[in-house]
């Protein structure tokens, strides 16, 4: 289910480096990027909740 994703051009220029030293799509590396953020976060909201 696409999305969209307002990213800046440098932004885009970084994010297409980072994939391609992975060997992978620009899209697999932002949806990678977007389930660490979103653990991340629960984390953040579990420590607060203590």
């Amino acid at each position: 289910m696409p999305r969209n994703v307002r990213i800046t051009t440098d932004e885009m220029v970084e994010i297409k480096q980072y994939a391609a030293n992975e060997k992978k799509s620009h899209t697999w590396f932002l949806r990678v990027m977007v389930l660490r953020g979103l653990e991340s976060y629960k984390r953040e909201l579990a420590f607060k909740s203590q």
